[in-house]
C-alpha cells in the first residue's frame, strides 16, 4: 500500500468525528447546524473552492455546504454538505431528491506517490482488511463494518460499506458509499451517508455518489489554454 494511506485514514477520521458532532433532526432529516448550532436561518453556498488547490466542492441539486461544520485550508480540507433546507434552517429552501449527509475531503498526495489508477486493487485489499474496515468504522472496530462491494469507474475507486453499530451513528443509517479519485493533482475522498429516518436504497446511494463525483469534476475543470495568436 502506498504512503498516502495515512492520508486516507485521516480523511475518514475527520468525517467520522464531524458527522458525530452534527446536530439532529429537522423533519426527520439530519439538520447540520455547525458546531454549536444556531436557531436562525442562514446562508449556505452550493459550491466551495478549496484554498490552495484547483478543486471546487459542490454536490447534487438540493445540497448546500455547512461552512460551520467544514474545515477548509490550504492543507487538508474537509467539507460537509446536507439538504439546503436543513443547513439554512429554511423550510422553503431546496431539498435533494435523495436526502443524505455528504462529506468531501481534499488532500495533496505525498511526493513520490504512485498514480491512483495503479492502486485500485491495493485499495480494495486495504478496505477488506481489519485495518481498512477499522478506518471505516465510527468506533474503530472492524467487526462492526461489512464491506458490501468495491469497484472502479472512470478512474475512481468506489466502495459500499455497512455499519452494524447504530449507536456510533446518531441520526445516520447503516449504509454509506465512498469514492476516492484524483482532481487536478489532488486526492479527493467523497462519501454519501444514509440517514436513519430516510435510508437509501443501493441504487440511490451509488447514484448520489456518482453525481457528487461528476459535479466536483465538472466544477473543478480547468479552462483550456488559448493558442497563441
Amino acid at each position: 500500500m502506498s504512503i498516502w494511506t495515512s492520508k486516507i485514514r485521516a480523511a475518514l477520521a475527520g468525517f467520522s468525528a464531524l458527522a458525530l458532532l452534527s446536530g439532529c433532526t429537522d423533519g426527520g432529516l439530519l439538520a447540520t447546524t455547525g458546531l454549536g448550532g444556531q436557531a436562525f436561518s442562514r446562508q449556505a453556498p452550493e459550491r466551495l473552492p478549496v484554498p490552495g488547490s484547483a478543486v471546487v466542492v459542490a454536490g447534487p441539486a438540493g445540497y448546500c455546504i455547512d461552512t460551520g461544520a467544514s474545515s477548509v485550508s490550504e492543507g487538508d480540507s474537509f467539507v460537509l454538505l446536507a439538504s439546503c433546507a436543513a443547513v439554512t434552517h429554511n423550510p422553503e429552501a431546496r431539498r435533494p431528491l435523495f436526502p443524505a449527509l455528504l462529506t468531501v475531503s481534499v488532500f495533496e498526495p505525498p511526493v513520490g506517490d504512485t498514480p491512483l489508477t495503479d492502486e485500485h486493487a491495493q485499495l480494495a485489499a486495504f478496505f477488506t482488511s481489519d485495518e481498512g474496515r477499522a478506518a471505516l468504522s465510527r468506533d474503530g472496530d472492524p467487526a462492526t463494518v461489512e464491506l458490501i462491494s468495491t469497484d472502479t469507474q472512470g478512474g475512481a475507486f468506489f466502495l459500499h460499506a455497512r455499519e452494524q453499530n447504530s449507536d456510533a451513528r446518531p441520526g445516520l443509517g447503516a449504509d454509506h458509499w465512498r469514492a476516492i479519485f484524483t482532481v487536478n493533482g489532488q486526492r479527493v475522498s467523497a462519501s454519501v451517508l444514509s440517514l436513519r429516518d430516510h435510508p437509501l436504497a443501493a441504487g440511490a446511494g451509488r447514484g448520489t455518489l456518482n453525481t457528487l463525483v461528476a459535479r466536483i469534476r465538472r466544477e473543478s475543470r480547468l479552462p483550456k489554454a488559448q493558442p497563441d495568436a
